[in-house]
C-alpha cells in the first residue's frame, strides 16, 4: 500500500512540475520596434479606426522614403503588424468599392503617387504573409508636401465634404486617400 501510495505521489509531482514549467515560460511576444498609433473618426453613422506602428527618423539627417521604405517596393505601412483599418459601412475609394470590414493596409511609395492596397486578410505581421490575390483594391493617389516635418510617421482621418480622408504623412512627405460616403 506504501509502495502504491508513493508511486501514485511521484507521479502527480511530476505532472505538477511539468504543468508549472509549462505555463511559467509563456512565450514572449516578439518587442515592438515602435508605439502603436491609433486614429479613429465617426461622421454620421459612419466609423473608422485604424491601427499601425509608428515608425520613426532615426537620425536628424535621415530619410525614410527611398532608404528605410525603398521606391516602388510594397510596405507594410508603418513598423511592426501590418497597418489595419476598420470600417463599419462601405465606402468608395478611386472608383472603387470598399465593403465594411477590416483590412490590412499595404502603400508601395514613388516620388510622385503612391500605390494604396487595401488587403482582406487583417491580422498580418510584416509582409510575410501578404498574398496579392487577397486585394481587394488597388488605387493610386498623389503625393503631397507636408506641412513641416513629421519625424514619426502620422495617420489620421479629416471629414471631407463627401466622406472622409485618411492622410499619411512622415517627414515631408503627405498622401490623401479620400474615401466617399455611399449612400
Amino acid at each position: 500500500m506504501r509502495v502504491n501510495f508513493l508511486k501514485l505521489f511521484s507521479i502527480l509531482f511530476f505532472f505538477f512540475f511539468i504543468t508549472q514549467i509549462s505555463f511559467s515560460q509563456q512565450s514572449n511576444p516578439k518587442k515592438r520596434r515602435s508605439e502603436v498609433g491609433l486614429a479613429n473618426i465617426k461622421k454620421e453613422d459612419f466609423y473608422a479606426k485604424i491601427t499601425y506602428g509608428r515608425a520613426h527618423m532615426k537620425y536628424e539627417a535621415s530619410y525614410p522614403f527611398g532608404f528605410n521604405v525603398p521606391w516602388r517596393k510594397l510596405w507594410r505601412t508603418g513598423d511592426d503588424d501590418a497597418t489595419e483599418m476598420t470600417i463599419n459601412k462601405k465606402v468608395k475609394i478611386g472608383d472603387q468599392v470598399l465593403e465594411a470590414g477590416t483590412y490590412a493596409l499595404f502603400t508601395i511609395p514613388d516620388t510622385a503617387e503612391w500605390t494604396i492596397i487595401f488587403n482582406d486578410v487583417p491580422g498580418q505581421w510584416g509582409l510575410y504573409k501578404y498574398n496579392p490575390s487577397h486585394d481587394v483594391i488597388r488605387t493610386k493617389v498623389p503625393v503631397y508636401k507636408a506641412p513641416g516635418q513629421f519625424r514619426t510617421l502620422t495617420l489620421f482621418f479629416e471629414e471631407s465634404k463627401l466622406g472622409v480622408d485618411l492622410f499619411i504623412v512622415w517627414d515631408k512627405t503627405s498622401i490623401r486617400i479620400p474615401m466617399e460616403f455611399i449612400p
